[in-house]
């Protein structure tokens, strides 16, 4: 990186590596939080933090004063990852900074917990009933949540594993079984309980559709106790997560399939009368 002085009257931008995100949220104090689908901000310390785009490599580009400006000891923080420039700079970073227009997309991280909170207020309505069960770990599991995790193979498996915990883990399955009237001797896992509910306010066919991304989230995380290929081939289909791609992409791939799946089942849930048995 360059002095920050020239840095401060260059207008231009710096390409970082995807992992000074995690470097600098995950120190105490430290957060990240969403403006768009690939804008944002990250900080490492209590205070107002670095607007970032995220570009079509997977990489992060700041504008080049916004990192001069910042305290020495945090400069260093960003060095340590600073590239040569490679993809472009981040269009929805473009759009916010040099035109004043930021874009209208959300990203999936943002709306993750909205979503399990919106399906959660259909079981109350409803049923009487919270459908993702609430546990000590949820903050923590949503605040790791996030695309910046892929950096390779075994950080994707890690946030399947981590997304199973918050959808499947977390179903209350037994609230269900009464909710859907299941047979007392039923032994219908979380998943295929949800689904069944969901096919009683649709069709069946629909329901194996909309819940089709949480069964391959839940078949990944079986990826890193050696899943045959032909399956995780297969999961990966389920989630729409295209493996070619840069590994920042594929986990936004895979938190997009998961929270398009929450969000369509609440949709589905809400709309539809129950279909009588």
């Amino acid at each position: 990186m360059e002095p920050a002085e020239t840095l401060e009257e260059s207008g231009q931008w710096l390409w970082f590596r995807p992992s000074v995100i995690c470097t600098l949220a995950d120190r105490r104090g430290g957060g990240l939080r969403w403006y768009t689908r690939d804008t944002g901000a990250v900080r490492c310390s209590p205070g107002i933090g670095v607007h970032f785009g995220v570009n079509s490599l997977g990489l992060i580009n700041v504008f080049a004063k916004d990192i001069a400006l910042l305290p020495l000891w945090q400069q260093n923080l960003w060095a340590g990852a600073n590239i040569t420039p490679d993809g472009g700079v981040s269009q929805e970073l473009l759009a916010a900074q040099a035109l004043g227009m930021p874009a209208s997309t959300l990203a999936p991280e943002e709306y993750l917990p909205k979503a399990i909170e919106a399906i959660n207020e259909f079981g109350a309505k409803r049923f009487g009933i919270r459908i993702f069960r609430e546990h000590e770990q949820f903050s923590t599991l949503i605040s790791r949540a996030h695309r910046f995790r892929v950096l390779d193979w075994n950080g994707f498996l890690a946030l399947a594993k981590d997304l199973a915990r918050l959808t499947a883990d977390s179903i209350d399955a037994a609230a269900l079984h009464k909710a859907v009237s299941a047979p007392k001797e039923s032994k219908l896992g979380s998943l295929k309980a949800l689904e069944l509910l969901v096919a009683k306010h649709s069709d069946a066919s629909r329901a194996r559709s909309l819940l089709g991304p949480l069964f391959g989230i839940y078949d990944l995380r079986l990826g890193d106790a050696h899943l045959p290929s032909s399956d995780l081939k297969e999961a990966l289909a389920l989630v729409g997560v295209n493996d070619q791609l840069p590994s920042v992409t594929q986990g936004y791939q895979l938190l997009d399939s998961c929270v398009t799946a929450l969000v369509s089942i609440e949709r589905t849930l809400s709309a539809a009368r129950p279909i009588e048995n």
